[in-house]
């Protein structure tokens, strides 16, 4: 996801000073599901599951906001 960024032309600073932290998030799912390879499909079922969290109210609205936000921002990187 970040080499798409760059490639993109995000700067430095959105890449790693904004966004990265918050692809850990989708690093951390990859992992523990046996990924290791980017998928839009494979985030968009974090982003779904995190959304069932949030309606059993495990995680709140802002957190699941980021990770629905980051999950989204990174389809509009791919579709540059």
């Amino acid at each position: 996801m970040v080499s798409e960024m760059k490639r993109m032309g995000y700067s430095d600073v959105t890449v790693w000073g904004e966004q990265i932290k918050r692809l850990g998030y989708f690093r951390k799912y990859y992992r523990s599901t046996g990924r290791t390879i980017y998928n839009p499909d494979v985030t968009d079922e974090y982003v779904r599951l995190q959304k069932k969290r949030y309606e059993a109210g495990e995680i709140g609205y802002e957190t699941f906001k980021i990770k629905q936000f980051t999950g989204r921002t990174e389809k509009m990187y791919r579709r540059r």
